[in-house]
């Protein structure tokens, strides 16, 4: 039986991630899509490596006497290198589309670093007081707000232009939102 060990630490990386997940679901859902795919495959792929690489230590440690007579030890071997070097090639394949899929995204991703500062600024506001607790759950709400009211990008749109509109809004939102709950001269230092 599997079992998953489940983290629920939110770090600001983490975060990062989810919010680019989310940013990409609705603004190139296919692109998501495809990224999401690849890191399942190469999941899978790295998987089957380690497979081939253990059940190739078991067949070499299982040998009695010299490994070159056992003929089923070497043609079990080089099976298994076929087998581990398909694998590679495929892993390697799955980076360049991954690549592409990078550069596709490449637009957005300084809208998913400014999720990670204002995260980070939501977390430091707790040093203020301990009145102040934001949750990676709160900020995601916030983000999907954005997302909800600005509507899907028009087809062919300007995406630097769309993340532009994103980040104005995430700002208003978020200003909107978190200042309402802040002491006047907390309101300073949280629009700093």
């Amino acid at each position: 039986s599997r079992v998953t060990l489940v983290n629920f630490t939110i770090t600001p990386a983490s975060l990062r991630s989810q919010s680019m997940s989310r940013i990409m679901q609705e603004e190139k859902p296919e692109v998501e899509k495809r990224r999401r795919d690849l890191l399942k495959l190469q999941g899978e792929q790295n998987v089957k490596l380690r497979e081939l690489e253990e059940k190739m230590l078991n067949t070499i440690s299982a040998v009695e006497g010299s490994i070159l007579d056992d003929d089923r030890v070497v043609t079990g071997m080089e099976t298994l290198m076929t087998e581990g070097v398909q694998v590679e090639e495929q892993i390697a394949k799955s980076a360049d589309v991954m690549k592409e899929v990078q550069q596709a995204i490449s637009t957005f991703e300084p809208l998913g670093e400014i999720c990670r500062e204002l995260f980070v600024l939501l977390k430091a506001m707790r040093d203020i007081s301990f009145l102040y607790e934001f949750s990676a759950k709160g900020f995601m709400s916030v983000l999907e707000c954005v997302l909800e009211r600005l509507g899907p990008v028009a087809e062919g749109g300007d995406e630097g232009q769309r993340a532009s509109e994103l980040k104005l809004g995430l700002f208003t939102e978020m200003a909107a939102r978190i200042g309402r709950g802040l002491s006047a001269e907390d309101k300073m230092v949280f629009s700093l």
